[in-house]
């Protein structure tokens, strides 16, 4: 292997991701406080219940209140490994999230201003609505891991020629397949399994098709 191949291949590799799904980190976190409220809500909702039961229901209503404490232990140990996944499924969203939104910057002249500009603000929107440490966060990440990325590859041109190329793969792709809204792409996923493999990898490549069909989508 030449040392520029090996060159891009590593500096790809640092992009690659493993989900397709498009959650942000701020969807990722509202879907983890609808959980936690929702245990909350039944525990609340035993503990009335049991209540209830001892004072109106005699010795059933008893055996209800004694057996509550239990019922609700293990709905807050659900609760615990829930806000573990939840962490889990957090630091995934930001990671998915960085390096995304770095594929979009260096491969941007293939993707054009119209699919940058929109990918940019609905990146903007999310990350406003979280915290300023998330957001913050986020933008510094990009530019760190953008930096590596095109020192991994040889330096800024050849950064960006490497992530350029793989989003023109993913038009042409899509021009091929005739791939013009997200209904069919995800089909093509379902019965591609090498085309899946590739656009669930790799995120320029994944932003190029992606890009032709919004781009098919503003024609028609």
């Amino acid at each position: 292997m030449t040392e520029p191949v090996a060159s891009s291949n590593a500096a790809r590799a640092m992009l690659a991701t493993d989900r397709t799904d498009s959650e942000t980190l701020h969807e990722a976190k509202a879907k983890s406080a609808h959980r936690a409220l929702s245990l909350h809500n039944a525990v609340e909702t035993l503990n009335h219940i049991a209540e209830f039961a001892a004072e109106h229901m005699g010795r059933q209503g008893a055996w209800a209140a004694a057996t509550a404490p239990v019922t609700a232990l293990m709905l807050y140990a659900t609760a615990v490994h829930e806000d573990w996944k939840a962490g889990r499924e957090i630091g995934a969203a930001r990671e998915r999230d960085i390096k995304n939104t770095t594929a979009l910057l260096l491969a941007k002249q293939s993707l054009g201003e119209a699919y940058v500009s929109a990918e940019l603000a609905r990146m903007h929107d999310a990350y406003d609505k979280g915290t300023a440490v998330d957001r913050d966060a986020w933008r510094v990440s990009v530019m760190k891991l953008m930096s590596r990325v095109q020192a991994e590859a040889g330096g800024v041109e050849q950064a960006a020629r490497i992530f350029n190329a793989a989003a023109d793969e993913g038009k042409a792709a899509a021009d091929r397949l005739h791939l013009t809204n997200e209904a069919q792409i995800a089909l093509q996923c379902s019965v591609d399994p090498d085309f899946r493999r590739r656009f669930q990898s790799d995120p320029a490549f994944r932003h190029g098709v992606r890009a032709y069909a919004a781009a098919s989508a503003r024609v028609q």
